[in-house]
């Protein structure tokens, strides 16, 4: 009788393996969809864990902000190179309707600043013939940290859940360190690094909010990423509560970022990290980011070489300041504020308007 048991237990065992383990394959559109991850361990450890522990992780003292590249492996269809070389298309829709072509003389493929979360497509095409399609998805959560020749702490404000089931739009608006030296014209920013913003993550406006008083934006008035790119400089002061210190300056933020043709759009202070991450803070909160979040968000800057480490007292003041206002949800404070502050409403249901997108389940 026992035996039986054991012997029914240890069937009943096996098929939960096997129904797990089919359920954990992804198939879409018939094809199976392998899954990767961008976060490095260090990243993925302060992601998974207490956030309160940056300090023991990351310090801001090195670069440490880039992402895992996807690598795609090429070796086993070396039927289709062609003069020595590889030509893959590379789309987030089935039937490559808008898609990305690279080319290689390897036998792998990295690739780098792909969305979180959504399915792309890949093939090896040659003059005469093509392979399979094969698929992949990003399975990460916030946040889309991306990689930028030449600059550190470079991330999508996007891909972060809301509370209304909604998630945060990718590829809108990005915070970066500088792109030109404080009080100097002299470029950081490389052309590998200029093509990646323009050519693939197709900014349209560069937001500075350095000082433009003291100089700190070398005076410049055109953007280092091109004459084609809007630049709008706007002063926000460093030096202490960053949310206190530049009240006066939320209207004229809100309303570059209320204006929808200035999309896709980047933003950036010096390094990326105070005055850019209050920025990136209101709007996050305005979008019904959770508070966990927006901790995460901020802290996440210490993987960046920003010349010392963020600890959560800045959010916590923040969050402060935010509580005063009305409202019955932390999103309705988030409004309040702002609205409290200057900024025109219109700009405000412009941002949420543009800025969320429902989650796509697969």
């Amino acid at each position: 009788m026992k035996k039986k048991r054991l012997f029914l237990l240890l069937l009943v065992s096996f098929f939960v393996i096997i129904f797990i383990g089919c359920n954990n394959k992804l198939v879409v559109n018939g094809v199976k969809i392998e899954k990767y991850q961008i976060h490095t361990e260090l990243q993925d450890k302060f992601l998974e864990g207490d956030y309160n522990l940056i300090s023991s992780i990351a310090t801001g003292s090195e670069e440490l902000s880039y992402p895992l590249p996807v690598v795609l492996k090429l070796n086993k269809l070396s039927e289709y190179k062609e003069n020595n070389l590889y030509q893959i298309l590379l789309s987030n829709d089935y039937s490559f309707a808008d898609s990305k072509i690279y080319t290689t003389k390897e036998n792998e493929l990295e690739v780098y600043n792909l969305k979180i979360n959504i399915v792309y497509y890949w093939k090896v095409i040659s003059s005469n013939s093509e392979s399979n399609t094969f698929g992949f998805i990003i399975e990460s959560v916030g946040p889309r940290n991306i990689y930028i020749h030449g600059i550190t702490n470079a991330r999508d404000l996007g891909g972060w859940n809301c509370s209304d089931g909604k998630v945060v739009k990718q590829g809108m608006i990005f915070r970066t360190s500088k792109f030109n030296e404080d009080e100097s014209t002299n470029i950081l920013i490389t052309e590998k690094g200029i093509k990646m913003l323009v050519e693939e993550l197709k900014i349209k406006s560069e937001l500075d909010v350095r000082d433009i008083d003291d100089n700190e934006n070398g005076g410049i008035t055109t953007s280092p990423l091109g004459d084609e790119i809007n630049y709008f400089p706007v002063t926000m002061k460093s030096g202490g509560n960053y949310l206190t210190l530049n009240k006066g300056r939320l209207k004229d933020v809100f309303a570059v970022l209320g204006n929808e043709s200035n999309y896709p759009i980047v933003i950036h202070c010096s390094i990326g990290t105070d005055r850019t991450g209050v920025i990136c803070f209101l709007v996050n909160g305005l979008l019904g980011v959770s508070e966990e979040d927006l901790y995460k968000d901020y802290l996440f800057s210490n993987f960046g070489n920003i010349y010392g480490v963020r600890t959560t007292s800045a959010i916590k003041d923040y969050l402060k300041q935010i509580n005063y206002a009305s409202g019955d949800t932390l999103q309705e404070k988030f409004y309040n504020y702002l609205v409290n502050n200057g900024v025109n409403e219109e700009d405000l249901k412009t941002i949420i308007r543009i800025m969320k997108e429902d989650k796509i389940q697969y």
